[in-house]
Protein backbone atom coordinates (compact mmCIF):
# COMPACT_ATOMS: atom_id res chain seq x y z
CA UNK A 1 0.00 0.00 0.00
CA UNK A 2 2.04 3.16 -1.03
CA UNK A 3 1.77 6.35 1.18
CA UNK A 4 -0.07 8.56 -1.93
CA UNK A 5 -2.84 5.91 -1.56
CA UNK A 6 -3.12 6.27 1.60
CA UNK A 7 -3.34 10.23 2.15
CA UNK A 8 -6.13 9.47 -0.71
CA UNK A 9 -8.40 7.36 1.18
CA UNK A 10 -7.63 9.48 4.57
CA UNK A 11 -9.26 12.74 2.92
CA UNK A 12 -11.82 10.18 1.61
CA UNK A 13 -12.53 9.23 5.21
CA UNK A 14 -12.69 12.68 6.46
CA UNK A 15 -15.21 14.13 3.95
CA UNK A 16 -17.49 11.47 3.82
CA UNK A 17 -17.37 12.11 8.06
CA UNK A 18 -17.59 15.48 7.74
CA UNK A 19 -20.58 15.62 5.15
CA UNK A 20 -22.75 12.86 7.18
CA UNK A 21 -22.08 15.30 10.13
CA UNK A 22 -23.22 18.67 7.93
CA UNK A 23 -26.46 16.35 6.87
CA UNK A 24 -27.71 15.34 10.08
CA UNK A 25 -26.63 17.88 12.43
CA UNK A 26 -28.67 19.33 15.25
CA UNK A 27 -30.58 15.48 15.08
CA UNK A 28 -31.83 16.20 11.44
CA UNK A 29 -33.00 12.77 9.36
CA UNK A 30 -32.41 12.90 6.04
CA UNK A 31 -34.54 11.33 3.18
CA UNK A 32 -32.28 8.59 2.66
CA UNK A 33 -32.22 7.62 6.51
CA UNK A 34 -35.91 7.22 6.76
CA UNK A 35 -35.81 5.09 2.85
CA UNK A 36 -33.59 2.81 4.36
CA UNK A 37 -34.86 2.45 8.14
CA UNK A 38 -38.32 1.68 6.87
CA UNK A 39 -36.84 -1.03 4.43
CA UNK A 40 -35.13 -2.79 6.98
CA UNK A 41 -37.86 -2.70 9.08
CA UNK A 42 -40.49 -4.19 6.52
CA UNK A 43 -37.94 -7.52 6.02
CA UNK A 44 -37.39 -8.34 9.82
CA UNK A 45 -37.97 -11.89 10.07
CA UNK A 46 -36.85 -13.56 14.24
CA UNK A 47 -34.57 -15.60 12.24
CA UNK A 48 -32.05 -12.86 10.45
CA UNK A 49 -33.05 -11.06 13.91
CA UNK A 50 -31.21 -13.26 16.05
CA UNK A 51 -28.33 -13.86 12.99
CA UNK A 52 -27.53 -10.71 13.38
CA UNK A 53 -27.79 -9.89 17.02
CA UNK A 54 -24.83 -12.36 17.32
CA UNK A 55 -22.91 -10.93 14.24
CA UNK A 56 -23.36 -7.36 15.37
CA UNK A 57 -21.92 -8.50 18.57
CA UNK A 58 -18.48 -9.80 17.30
CA UNK A 59 -17.33 -6.49 16.81
CA UNK A 60 -19.14 -5.44 20.20
CA UNK A 61 -16.77 -3.51 23.00
CA UNK A 62 -16.32 -6.88 24.72
CA UNK A 63 -15.09 -8.47 21.45
CA UNK A 64 -12.98 -5.52 20.39
CA UNK A 65 -11.79 -6.18 23.98
CA UNK A 66 -10.56 -9.98 23.53
CA UNK A 67 -9.08 -9.39 20.33
CA UNK A 68 -7.03 -6.59 21.35
CA UNK A 69 -5.88 -8.44 24.53
CA UNK A 70 -4.91 -11.51 22.42
CA UNK A 71 -2.45 -9.28 19.80
CA UNK A 72 -1.09 -7.48 22.11
CA UNK A 73 0.25 -10.39 23.96
CA UNK A 74 1.35 -11.71 20.31
CA UNK A 75 2.80 -9.01 19.66
CA UNK A 76 4.91 -9.33 22.98
CA UNK A 77 5.75 -12.61 22.91
CA UNK A 78 6.70 -11.89 19.16
CA UNK A 79 8.61 -8.71 19.93
CA UNK A 80 6.85 -7.22 17.32
CA UNK A 81 6.38 -3.74 19.15
CA UNK A 82 6.20 -1.65 16.21
CA UNK A 83 2.94 -3.44 15.33
CA UNK A 84 1.68 -3.05 19.19
CA UNK A 85 2.17 0.45 19.28
CA UNK A 86 0.62 0.95 15.86
CA UNK A 87 -2.33 -1.00 16.96
CA UNK A 88 -2.88 0.27 20.38
CA UNK A 89 -2.65 3.94 19.44
CA UNK A 90 -5.05 3.25 16.43
CA UNK A 91 -7.75 1.22 18.70
CA UNK A 92 -7.30 3.57 21.47
CA UNK A 93 -7.84 6.82 19.06
CA UNK A 94 -10.75 5.31 17.86
CA UNK A 95 -12.95 4.33 20.65
CA UNK A 96 -12.23 7.77 22.53
CA UNK A 97 -12.81 9.70 19.26
CA UNK A 98 -16.28 7.90 18.37
CA UNK A 99 -17.28 8.30 22.29
CA UNK A 100 -16.64 11.84 22.39
CA UNK A 101 -18.09 12.63 19.21
CA UNK A 102 -21.33 10.46 19.99
CA UNK A 103 -21.52 13.09 22.92
CA UNK A 104 -20.58 16.08 21.04
CA UNK A 105 -23.17 15.72 18.16
CA UNK A 106 -25.67 13.87 20.80
CA UNK A 107 -27.92 12.22 17.62
CA UNK A 108 -30.43 9.88 18.84
CA UNK A 109 -31.02 6.32 17.69
CA UNK A 110 -34.17 4.98 15.37
CA UNK A 111 -37.22 4.64 17.18
CA UNK A 112 -38.32 0.88 17.70
CA UNK A 113 -34.59 -0.67 17.55
CA UNK A 114 -34.41 -4.91 17.78
CA UNK A 115 -31.75 -3.76 20.30
CA UNK A 116 -32.11 -1.44 23.57
CA UNK A 117 -28.73 1.00 23.70
CA UNK A 118 -28.54 3.93 25.53
CA UNK A 119 -25.70 6.02 23.97
CA UNK A 120 -26.35 8.36 21.09
CA UNK A 121 -26.35 7.21 17.56
CA UNK A 122 -23.26 9.38 15.81
CA UNK A 123 -20.97 8.20 14.57
CA UNK A 124 -21.37 4.30 14.73
CA UNK A 125 -18.96 3.15 17.12
CA UNK A 126 -19.40 -0.53 15.71
CA UNK A 127 -18.81 1.05 12.03
CA UNK A 128 -16.06 2.75 13.11
CA UNK A 129 -13.96 -0.30 14.51
CA UNK A 130 -14.93 -2.66 12.14
CA UNK A 131 -13.07 -0.33 9.52
CA UNK A 132 -10.41 0.42 11.83
CA UNK A 133 -9.50 -3.32 12.76
CA UNK A 134 -9.53 -4.46 9.14
CA UNK A 135 -7.34 -1.99 7.92
CA UNK A 136 -5.29 -2.87 10.72
CA UNK A 137 -5.18 -6.09 10.23
CA UNK A 138 -4.89 -6.03 6.69
CA UNK A 139 -1.48 -3.96 7.24
CA UNK A 140 0.00 -6.09 10.30
CA UNK A 141 -0.82 -9.31 8.78
CA UNK A 142 -1.95 -9.51 5.09
CA UNK A 143 0.34 -7.24 3.17
CA UNK A 144 3.30 -9.24 4.10
CA UNK A 145 1.88 -12.41 3.00
CA UNK A 146 3.81 -14.71 0.62
CA UNK A 147 0.80 -16.78 -0.99
CA UNK A 148 -1.17 -14.49 -2.91
CA UNK A 149 -4.19 -16.55 -3.27
CA UNK A 150 -4.17 -16.84 0.26
CA UNK A 151 -4.16 -13.18 1.00
CA UNK A 152 -6.92 -12.19 -1.83
CA UNK A 153 -9.05 -14.60 0.46
CA UNK A 154 -8.73 -12.91 3.47
CA UNK A 155 -8.35 -9.30 1.92
CA UNK A 156 -11.79 -10.12 0.32
CA UNK A 157 -12.48 -11.41 3.76
CA UNK A 158 -11.42 -7.83 5.70
CA UNK A 159 -13.02 -6.22 2.85
CA UNK A 160 -16.47 -7.73 3.61
CA UNK A 161 -16.31 -7.56 7.52
CA UNK A 162 -17.38 -3.59 7.90
CA UNK A 163 -19.90 -4.11 5.24
CA UNK A 164 -21.56 -7.28 7.20
CA UNK A 165 -21.30 -5.50 10.36
CA UNK A 166 -22.63 -1.69 8.79
CA UNK A 167 -25.37 -4.15 7.51
CA UNK A 168 -26.18 -5.62 11.19
CA UNK A 169 -26.41 -2.37 12.40
CA UNK A 170 -29.33 -1.01 10.06
CA UNK A 171 -30.93 -3.93 10.01
CA UNK A 172 -31.37 -4.14 13.96
CA UNK A 173 -32.33 -0.55 13.84
CA UNK A 174 -29.80 0.89 15.89
CA UNK A 175 -28.21 3.42 13.79
CA UNK A 176 -29.26 5.95 10.75
CA UNK A 177 -27.93 4.84 7.35
CA UNK A 178 -25.68 7.78 7.93
CA UNK A 179 -24.60 6.81 11.18
CA UNK A 180 -22.73 4.16 9.59
CA UNK A 181 -21.75 6.08 6.66
CA UNK A 182 -19.80 8.12 9.10
CA UNK A 183 -18.83 5.90 11.16
CA UNK A 184 -16.87 4.04 8.21
CA UNK A 185 -15.84 7.36 7.17
CA UNK A 186 -14.40 8.26 10.76
CA UNK A 187 -12.57 4.55 10.67
CA UNK A 188 -11.28 5.07 7.59
CA UNK A 189 -9.86 8.74 8.64
CA UNK A 190 -8.62 7.56 11.72
CA UNK A 191 -6.99 3.90 10.48
CA UNK A 192 -4.90 5.73 7.40
CA UNK A 193 -3.88 8.56 9.34
CA UNK A 194 -1.95 6.63 12.05
CA UNK A 195 -0.39 4.46 9.11
CA UNK A 196 0.97 7.84 7.52
CA UNK A 197 2.31 8.56 10.92
CA UNK A 198 3.79 5.53 12.14
CA UNK A 199 5.42 4.95 8.67
CA UNK A 200 4.29 1.12 9.08
CA UNK A 201 7.55 -0.78 7.51
CA UNK A 202 4.59 -2.84 5.06
CA UNK A 203 3.86 0.57 3.36
CA UNK A 204 5.99 1.10 0.44
CA UNK A 205 7.13 4.84 -0.55
CA UNK A 206 5.80 5.98 -3.98
CA UNK A 207 8.74 8.09 -5.80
Amino acid sequence: MRRNQLKRWNIVGLLLFVFMAMVTWKDRVPVFDRIVSDFFAKHHTPFFAKLFIGITYLNSWEAVSIISLALTLFFLIKHRFKALRLYLFTIITAVSTASLLKLFIVRHRPEDALLTIESYAFPSWHATLSVVLALLLYTIFVIPMQNRRFRSVVTLLLLLWPLLIGFTRLYLNVHWCSDVLAGWGLGLFIATGSLLLFHYPHLKNHR
